[in-house]
């Protein structure tokens, strides 16, 4: 005997079934602990992250033995890894805490457990698992909890080229989880000026570079659609977890729930900074490229990649 369907009618409506919820995995983190870091260098820590292009956000949290305080520092993908850079330990440090988070582009969360750091004088004075790789110049973007200290305890401010709080991070209004002492690590969702506020640990260079930071700001947006009563096109489908950058240097943004963000350059002379590139890449979706006379600072500027909009600016002088 064939299996009978069954179906239920509600005020007229057939009820046939339901398809299944899929499933919601977090992102994968594949981190080896690091033991031991040598004092006065920037330690180098990385983790591959899987899928690689579910990846949102992508941090280390860390904090000095005792402390109250969680600092984070952003990681960058170099190929098939993130990596990032801390401030380099001082000599009077024997030990910190860190752990490694993310989240997806869905707002999801995963972390590693946390781990215990020893400082040491040399690579040779480790005595427990792996040593941390080390990176003669870095240029730290760090995030520094609200109240605390701009420098943690028992780390140089060498190297550290911007500071800012984090506590904004929830003034949207949706913070995904709280990393350990209170640091947000939500996904900000609330107007540009929340962008400014949260995620925008502005890269200042050394001092001695001439000219000054670009600063772009704005929403991106999937598709540019008809409007029905023939006025301007509609935005339609903010893009989350776009990346943003420029022809200038490598500094990068990542749009945010309602497709905005915030980027800021490191320093650049006056004549580059009129003229260049901006790029935008996002998962499933045509990526974005014009370059032209953008200017230094262009503000609350509307991006669609699919047509390509702005598809083209004022050209180069």
């Amino acid at each position: 005997m064939s299996p009978v369907r069954r179906s239920c009618v509600l005020g007229g409506l057939v009820l046939v079934g339901l398809a299944a919820v899929p499933a919601v995995h977090a992102t994968e983190i594949d981190h080896k602990a690091v033991g031991c870091v040598v004092a006065e260098q920037f330690p180098r820590l990385e983790a591959r992250l899987i899928p690689v292009d579910s990846v949102g956000r992508a941090r280390i949290f860390f904090r000095t033995e005792g402390g109250p305080s969680w600092y984070a520092v952003a990681m960058k993908r170099e190929g098939d890894v993130f990596l990032a850079a801390l401030p380099k330990p001082k000599k009077s440090l024997k030990q910190f805490h860190y752990y490694v988070e993310v989240a997806d582009k869905a707002a999801a969360t995963s972390r590693t457990e946390e781990y215990a750091t020893d400082v040491v004088a040399a690579a040779g004075g480790c005595s427990k698992g792996m040593m941390a790789g080390v990176m003669s110049a870095a240029s730290i973007l760090l995030e520094v909890p609200a109240g605390a200290a701009a420098i943690p305890v028992g780390f140089s401010s060498a190297g550290v080229v911007a500071a800012g709080s984090t506590a904004a991070a929830g003034a949207g209004g949706a913070a995904a989880s709280s990393g350990g002492g209170g640091l947000s690590t939500g996904v900000i969702v609330g107007g540009l000026g929340a962008v400014a506020a949260a995620g925008a640990v502005v890269a200042v260079k050394a001092t001695g570079d001439d000219g000054r930071p670009v600063d772009i700001s704005g929403q991106v947006f999937a598709r540019l659609g008809l409007n029905p009563s023939g006025g301007p096109g509609l935005y339609l489908d903010p893009v989350v977890g776009g990346v943003v950058s420029t022809s200038l240097d490598g500094t990068t943004a990542t749009t945010d729930g309602q497709g905005r963000f915030r980027l800021v350059t490191g320093p650049v002379p006056s004549d580059a900074a009129q003229c260049y590139a901006i790029t935008i890449t996002a998962s499933g979706l045509p990526t974005y490229s014009v370059r032209g006379d953008w200017g230094q600072q262009p503000s609350n500027q509307m991006f669609t990649l699919s047509p390509p909009n702005p598809s083209t600016v004022q050209p180069c002088p």
